[in-house]
């Protein structure tokens, strides 16, 4: 018998998805990110947000 549900989360609508970029950034940017250990890239938009007031 199949399952009436699927397992995992939903798909997220397209338009909030997050995009893959390429971007540059100077080494010590990057430093100091990385140096808080895993999520930087997650802090990295964080900051973004915050400094773009969205």
């Amino acid at each position: 018998m199949k399952h009436a549900f699927r397992l995992g989360r939903p798909p997220m609508p397209a338009h909030l998805r997050k995009r893959r970029v390429t971007m540059m950034l100077d080494p010590d940017i990057i430093e100091r990110l990385k140096a808080d250990g895993r999520g930087w890239q997650t802090r990295a938009n964080a900051l973004l947000r915050e400094a773009l007031e969205l």
